[in-house]
């Protein structure tokens, strides 16, 4: 019996994640892997891996999966959602991410398949400017994430704003740790731009996501918010 029959075997009986110290959250694109990575050294988050436990990417504080992880904290890792959409199309992440973003069960394993077959309504870029709408729900993810009561601290954190606040971020995770603020990856240029897209392709993001990001510009690049 070989060891990848093994791990598959564990995967398919996988409990939910109980008890963490902090949840790492977002759209997809915007940082929290890297968060998520970093922090896992550390302190009891999430994976960064999606699949490993579903939570990365879920998509409100009503979740099924974070009521079972019951976090002590959340940091929700946002970026805006014209570069998240390019970055996701990049990466050729975009069809498993329109079935995350709308999973709402309790079963780790059911997650995978589910974002492993999931029929993708938008299927490459150009469809998604042909179709013009949120196919991954991100301005639903904001609003869930943003004007839901959540009742345990929650950090509302800009992707450009990780790097200037790496010390109010380490603390409010419950990183102890000295010298873990400067281990942190330095910040990398971005490979996402708007500068790639014409003009009639910005005037339909903008469409899409107007609310949300003018939402994002008037708050905060870092915001605390729930009981603390």
């Amino acid at each position: 019996m070989n060891a990848s029959f093994l791990v598959r075997i564990q995967r398919r009986f996988q409990q939910p994640t109980k008890n963490l110290e902090l949840l790492v959250v977002s759209h997809g694109g915007s940082g929290s892997t890297l968060l998520a990575k970093f922090l896992h050294d550390y302190i009891k988050v999430n994976s960064p891996v999606s699949t490993d436990d579903g939570l990365l990417h879920c998509s409100t504080p009503d979740h099924p999966l974070v009521k079972i992880a019951n976090p002590l904290r959340i940091v929700y890792v946002y970026d805006d959602p014209r570069l998240s959409v390019l970055s996701l199309f990049r990466r050729n992440l975009h069809l498993g991410m329109q079935a995350k973003l709308r999973y709402f069960g309790s079963s780790p394993s059911e997650y995978r398949r589910v974002s492993a077959r999931y029929r993708a309504t938008v299927k490459n870029l150009d469809e998604f400017f042909e179709k013009g709408y949120d196919c991954f729900g991100i301005n639903s993810f904001w609003q869930n994430w943003t004007r839901s009561w959540v009742d345990v601290p929650l950090m509302l954190l800009s992707y450009d704003a990780i790097w200037q606040n790496l010390g109010q971020i380490l603390e409010f995770s419950g990183v102890s740790e000295p010298n873990a603020k400067n281990l942190f990856p330095k910040q990398s240029q971005r490979a996402a731009s708007l500068g790639e897209i014409s003009s009639r392709r910005l005037e339909i993001f903008n469409s899409i996501y107007s609310k949300t990001l003018s939402e994002m510009d008037g708050l905060d690049p870092l915001v605390v918010r729930g009981p603390i």
